[in-house]
């Protein structure tokens, strides 16, 4: 029923420079789309052209042997469908800075990182209802931020085996900056100060690996905290919302030869059970507890 093209060009240039031992990378994108749509059902056709250019600086300190220092600020732009008129781009400026410490074997860093959407884009779905997939919606302002952190360590275990261990946890929070009226489900009435929808506020991860040169066992934990499925600043649970689960992983992995390996495992191994979402046709559940049986080749 229509016909959609678009042309994209995109040039970027990037530099880094050494200041004794601060080291600064800078970088610019320029993109230059242009984009077009055929409604071959009442023969119109509309375009979109659209220009941006996104700077960006990040920069490294290594304090000591240790300890080192990032940060960065860019300019994020993710463009308008061909056909989406009236509809303006997403825009944001994005900025990070924190802490890494590397020794030896061991690898942790904490970031904390800051968003500010002039305008975020919702975009529909064919989960998405009461809207025609590929349809675009703006958001307004809104402001995301939080906090990464990350731990990775591995050590040798006598002669044949060795222990791994790598988790994350991010934190994040945000808030619609205008208050509006949307014809968007996931949008809907929105008020200044709302939360957004399916951005879990919590999420968490551990995976932890036992290997020698016939075999391997592990087993992971992820954590995803209750999140709201519509805009709200009230307590999660009193308005639409997915709940919050874990899930423990658990494998088993017998190397046969150098390319052929065997794995046997347990997804969701203690069938904790819960409701993930509610789009796009009612409640629907997390992956059961499921068993897995495979061979693994590869090709050398």
């Amino acid at each position: 029923f229509n016909h959609a093209e678009t042309d994209a060009y995109s040039l970027y240039l990037s530099n880094e420079f050494q200041f004794e031992r601060l080291q600064v990378t800078l970088g610019v994108r320029h993109e230059d789309i242009s984009g077009s749509v055929n409604n071959l059902l009442i023969s119109v056709e509309s375009a979109n052209d659209q220009q941006e250019t996104s700077p960006g600086v990040s920069v490294f300190f290594p304090w000591n042997d240790s300890f080192s220092l990032v940060a960065g600020v860019h300019r994020g732009f993710s463009p308008a469908g061909p056909g989406s008129s009236g509809v303006k781009a997403e825009k944001s400026v994005n900025y990070e800075a924190g802490l890494r410490f590397q020794r030896g074997e061991l690898f942790a860093e904490a970031i904390g990182f800051f968003s500010d959407y002039s305008n975020l884009l919702g975009r529909c779905r064919i989960s998405d209802f009461d809207c025609q997939p590929g349809d675009e919606f703006s958001g307004g302002a809104v402001e995301i931020y939080g906090l990464e952190t990350m731990l990775d360590y591995s050590m040798p275990i006598g002669e044949e085996l060795s222990f791994s261990v790598n988790g994350s946890y991010t934190y994040t929070y945000s808030e619609f900056q205008d208050s509006f009226l949307s014809t968007f489900s996931q949008f809907g009435i929105v008020n200044a100060g709302d939360e957004l929808p399916y951005l879990p506020e919590h999420m968490a991860n551990i995976d932890a690996r036992l290997t020698n040169n016939r075999w391997e066992l592990s087993a992971s934990i992820k954590y995803q905290s209750e999140m709201r499925e519509v805009p709200g600043s009230n307590s999660i649970k009193s308005d639409f919302h997915a709940e919050d689960y874990t899930v423990l992983d658990l494998g088993l992995t017998w190397f046969i030869s150098e390319p052929l390996a065997l794995q046997l495992l347990a997804r969701n191994a203690a069938d904790d059970r819960a409701i993930v979402s509610h789009r796009p046709f009612g409640a629907r559940p997390n992956l059961p507890r499921t068993l897995i049986l495979r061979a693994k080749y590869t090709f050398l």
